[in-house]
């Protein structure tokens, strides 16, 4: 009988299949699960610095930036570096701002962060656990701006070097200091040549196929990757995750068919050498998935998803040790912590 991964809980498992199971890797998955964006931002209950309870929701008419965080994180740190300049900065411009420390950060504790950082947005406590059950939040630290109307407009997830200009160029544009023609020139600067029809239609087939690998639904997903690089040929990115989603479903062979032609166009595309570990895993081919997995970790800014699948291999091979320390490995990159 095959013995659990020592010291690695089941639920925490649970939690990185969740979000590093699913094609494409993290951030596919909505940062807040039972809210959908365009739909009306719940309110909730927090714990007030001075100890006292209050009900928070966004107020009419005017645009709010909740930011979800949790003091023990680097990610969440620098989160609330950032986004307390834009605050400043957009204090007298109809949006208001609200940190929301994790029910793990002790109410004594985020009172001296706050002291001693000299933060004047509003800072609560989620002690009861209410909005981290309300929004479903899965992975802090974690953004939420909400319009005039009270809806959900955007959501950023964890915290990178582009947080300033997304999180901040779109609070912005709810504010109606930057169009959002503007806003596409802040996050991407440099566009490359206007895409054809067929091109822009495999974007669209791309999304929908990464909509249904995130529900589980891999055949479904594989249809749509498998029509978006059909009509766009050029597109390794669909070739690799059809690939990806065919090996999901049982057709390895078939998927590490594709991969090889993939990579002998882009021998570099990491995403295709791991969607080829993968396949191996699903093929059962254990030890030959872990160096090809090893080799996409290697110098990769977000290895998280090649951690995660060389626990899975280590785990089938029964190394179950090694197995934990790459989920934890994997699991750390997505909190944010050292």
């Amino acid at each position: 009988m095959r013995k659990p991964v020592t010291g690695f809980g089941a639920g925490v498992c649970a939690i990185l299949f969740g979000i590093l199971v699913t094609i494409s890797g993290t951030g596919l998955c909505s940062t807040f699960r039972n809210v959908e964006l365009g739909s009306q931002f719940p309110s909730f209950t927090v714990t007030k610095l001075d100890g006292s309870k209050a009900e928070v929701s966004p107020k009419a008419g005017e645009v709010a930036a909740f930011f979800f965080v949790r003091l023990e994180q680097e990610n969440s740190l620098r989160l609330i570096k950032d986004a307390e300049n834009l605050c400043s900065e957009l204090k007298d411009s109809g949006v208001s701002c609200s940190f929301v420390a994790s029910y793990s950060d002790p109410l004594e504790k985020v009172k001296e962060f706050v002291d001693k950082e000299g933060i004047k947005s509003p800072f609560f406590v989620d002690a009861d656990r209410d909005a981290y059950d309300r929004m479903g939040l899965f992975v802090l630290p974690a953004t939420a701006l909400v319009d005039k109307e009270g809806k959900l407009a955007y959501e950023f997830s964890s915290y990178d070097m582009t947080f300033k200009d997304a999180v901040g160029g779109k609070m912005k544009v709810l504010a109606g200091l930057m169009t959002e023609e503007e806003y596409r020139k802040l996050v991407a600067p440099e566009e490359g040549p206007a895409k054809t029809e067929e091109a822009k239609e495999a974007d669209r087939l791309i999304n929908m196929g990464k909509r249904l690998a995130s529900r589980g639904l891999f055949e479904k997903a594989a249809e749509k990757f498998k029509e978006a690089a059909e009509k766009d040929p050029e597109n390794l990115t669909a070739k690799t995750l059809y690939a990806e989603s065919l090996a999901r479903t049982g057709k390895a062979d078939e998927a590490l068919k594709i991969l090889e032609e993939v990579l002998q166009e882009n021998p570099n595309l990491r995403e295709a050498k791991l969607a080829k570990g993968i396949a191996l895993i699903y093929k059962g081919d254990y030890d030959e998935a872990v160096k090809v997995i090893t080799e996409t970790a290697t110098l990769n800014p977000k290895p998280e998803r090649s951690y995660y699948w060389l626990g899975v291999a280590l785990e089938k091979k029964g190394e179950f040790e090694k197995a934990a320390g790459y989920y934890r490995k994997a699991l750390k990159k997505i909190l944010g912590e050292k």
